[in-house]
């Protein structure tokens, strides 16, 4: 039987070891970020659910095909 003993990561090794994969996690947070406020924005008397869901769907698929 054996058996792995792996050191524990610390704080600092775990800080420093970020990626590419952090890289684009901010990138489509942003993404979604900005379409959010745009479709806040958009929030007015008379604006109905499909033309949010329709600018919500069109601003993320344009911002992730450039991620």
């Amino acid at each position: 039987m054996l058996f792995f003993f792996f050191k524990q990561k610390t704080a600092y090794e775990i800080v420093r070891s970020r990626g590419l994969g952090d890289v684009y996690k901010r990138q489509v947070y942003d993404a979604v970020l900005s379409v959010q406020k745009d479709c806040v924005a958009m929030l007015k008397p008379g604006v109905t659910y499909d033309e949010l869901q329709n600018r919500a769907r069109e601003g993320l698929v344009l911002s992730l095909i450039h991620i």
